[in-house]
């Protein structure tokens, strides 16, 4: 098994949180549909206002290279510095075992 998590932190303007709520939300639907795509959640923090987690699961690393390049993620990607209030946090980990 080697399956392939991504998890990013994003934490929106002060007054973006909604709007970037809904991107992630609209992006995750996207995604959900693309071939190896396991799974990809949206997750809004309970603590912090404005702190957004996605949780995304891909059959392979490669899937994951193929979603980076499709038109819905750079669609996402462009309105990013309009919505966060820094710097998007990504960190990728294999499943292994």
């Amino acid at each position: 098994m080697s399956h392939y998590t991504n998890i990013a932190f994003l934490q929106a303007k002060p007054d973006k949180s909604e709007a970037l709520g809904d991107a992630l939300r609209h992006l995750a639907a996207q995604s959900r549909t693309e071939d190896g795509c396991l799974m990809f959640n949206v997750h809004e923090s309970e603590a912090r206002t404005g702190l957004w987690f996605v949780y995304e699961q891909w059959a392979d690393r490669t899937d994951l290279d193929r979603h980076f390049e499709t038109e819905h993620l750079q669609s996402f990607a462009s309105r990013l510095p309009e919505l966060l209030a820094e710097e998007m946090q990504l960190q990728g980990y294999w499943l292994r075992g």
